[in-house]
């Protein structure tokens, strides 16, 4: 079955400001310190790698209301998709084509991590036909990101994960109707994309 979602065209359930709120922090706070990933290097080590403790050194600097470059943000999953290759190994196959040059255009900190973590927590991988897709690129000031994934028959709905959920929140916190995500699945591939206007400069 094909299913859809459009941001615009969907009517979800209504929530009140504050529990928008405390989920737009919830997902900041899943995606600056993913617990899988840290859950998954601690069990191999005692000693975390340096660049991985640098980088969570790096999260933990930010608070939610930080808005900060886009191509630090680029940087940021860059390493993430990084980190997650090297614990997992031969059992993850990623395709990252998202080149972001210096551009003056700023975004929440951490914004787009809930769509690759979607797809590393609750999808198949390992595929060579089905790889973790990473598409992102900018036109002037509009960001569209793509992020696709196999199904994992084992999730009822990928599009209904609390990481979704919280991102969704997160999104109407700083955005309001001021975005466009879409999430659609069929019998092998489940993917998320989001279109977002972005500002020039750091409010």
């Amino acid at each position: 079955m094909y299913k859809i979602i459009r941001r615009f065209f969907h009517k979800d359930k209504v929530i009140d400001k504050a529990q928008q709120i405390a989920e737009a922090r919830l997902s900041f706070e899943y995606s600056r310190i993913d617990r899988k990933l840290l859950s998954a290097y601690l069990q191999q080590s005692v000693d975390l790698p340096t660049d991985l403790k640098l980088f969570i050194q790096q999260g933990l600097s930010y608070v939610d209301r930080d808005r900060i470059p886009l191509d630090e943000e680029y940087l940021l999953l860059k390493s993430y998709v990084g980190f997650f290759e090297g614990y997992l190994g031969s059992e993850i196959l990623v395709s990252f084509d998202f080149p972001v040059k210096p551009n003056g255009l700023f975004i929440p900190a951490f914004l787009l991590f809930p769509m690759i973590q979607n797809a590393f927590h609750h999808g198949y991988h390992t595929s060579k036909k089905y790889p973790v897709r990473i598409k992102g690129k900018l036109i002037a000031d509009t960001l569209s990101l793509e992020v696709s994934n196999r199904v994992n028959h084992h999730i009822a709905d990928q599009s209904q994960t609390e990481l979704i959920q919280f991102f969704r929140s997160r999104l109407d916190h700083e955005y309001k109707d001021q975005y466009d995500l879409i999430l659609n699945s069929n019998s092998y591939t489940f993917k998320a994309t989001l279109r977002l206007k972005l500002e020039g400069v750091n409010p």
